[in-house]
């Protein structure tokens, strides 16, 4: 769907929403003006996860410069936190097979770690 279609069919389910008080929707067409950025990024974001933005909650794994899994991670915030390093790094080194700015090496998980 366009993006003017899609704001505009949030703006039209709030107009006529049964949600809100009769006594508030007058006041809603004064908000209507301001609310429309805010619902175009609601929609940019949508967008952007359809077209391969990153995805901070798939699996990774931390890997030697072998391909020898180090460690395994649920998420790449999981791996962010515990290696106190930007997700975006790993991210970035996920995608291009090369190191992070800390020399670790980052890999999507094809499947769990056997236990």
């Amino acid at each position: 769907m366009e993006k003017e279609k899609a704001v505009g069919k949030m703006l039209t389910s709030l107009r006529i929403g049964n949600e809100i008080p009769e006594s508030l929707k007058e006041h809603l067409e004064i908000l209507i003006p301001y609310l429309r950025t805010p619902f175009e990024q609601m929609y940019q974001i949508g967008y952007d996860a359809k077209h391969k933005k990153p995805s901070f909650f798939t699996p990774i794994e931390r890997i030697d410069s072998e391909g020898n899994v180090l460690e395994h991670f649920e998420t790449m915030v999981q791996a962010a936190a515990a290696h106190k390093i930007n997700r975006m790094g790993i991210w970035r080194s996920a995608q291009s097979g090369k190191p992070s700015m800390r020399g670790q090496y980052w890999r999507y998980a094809k499947s769990k770690p056997k236990e």
